[in-house]
């Protein structure tokens, strides 16, 4: 199986956040907590809760807090599902401005436009 750039650069990023000391406390390797995801997804821990919250990652709740844990397989596939939806996001805007005409106009007009 090959992995694509961007599939190979977040496996690389997850094996980097699992190998500090200090992540990968979740029950089994499977299962990571917040802060861990976080990492992994490129936002904040509150970000990752409100994920969670919003039923975009499940969860598992460990211990007498209720630590929030999720299994790193389902913070890799969001990870991938994101990146997807932000690639072609991205795309249709290109197009958008290729059609508009925004790529023939001259950076030196365009920037005689600003001032």
């Amino acid at each position: 199986m090959r992995l694509t750039q961007e599939a190979y650069e977040l496996a690389k990023q997850v094996a980097q956040v699992l190998s500090s000391p200090s992540e990968g406390k979740g029950r089994g390797p499977h299962l990571v907590g917040t802060g861990t995801a976080a990492k992994v997804l490129g936002v904040s821990r509150k970000t990752v809760a409100r994920m969670i919250d919003r039923r975009e990652l499940p969860c598992e709740r460990i211990g007498g807090n209720h630590h929030r844990r999720v299994a790193m397989e389902d913070v890799v596939s969001l990870a991938l599902r994101v990146r997807a939806q932000r690639s072609a996001a991205l795309e249709e805007m290109r197009d958008a401005a290729d059609e508009a005409g925004f790529y023939d106009t001259d950076l030196s007009s365009y920037l005689d436009g600003l001032g």
